[in-house]
């Protein structure tokens, strides 16, 4: 896993070698407990979720990846917030194109 990759993933500002190797073993016991497709071991790791599952699994993969990251490097910052978005409900309940993409958002995310 290359660092930049698992800076997408795990949302933090730094990683360094140590946190890519965790990840790979982190990658390695989720794909064998879970029994997921073993190409999800590469550094495609990303990108390849959109192809072998749907929003809501990918969302819960991606929301456990980070909780365990921050566990195991706990003085890791994380990547600032961008604040109030809010308002950002309002606009996709008003667009009918962007409610096609409502599966994708986390759970309770329009209510």
């Amino acid at each position: 896993m290359s660092k930049g990759q698992l800076k997408k993933i795990v949302s933090v500002k730094n990683v360094d070698t140590t946190g890519c190797y965790w990840f790979d073993r982190w990658i390695d016991q989720l794909v064998r407990e879970r029994s997921y497709p073993p190409q999800l071991k590469s550094d495609d790791f990303y990108s390849l979720l959109g192809r072998y599952f749907e929003g809501k699994v990918i969302l819960e993969i991606l929301e456990r990846a980070r909780e365990d990251y921050r566990r195991a490097f706990p003085l890791c910052e994380p990547v600032e917030e961008v604040g109030d978005l809010s308002w950002l409900v309002s606009a996709i309940k008003a667009d009918p194109n962007a409610l096609a993409f409502a599966p994708l958002l986390p759970h309770n995310f329009l209510c």
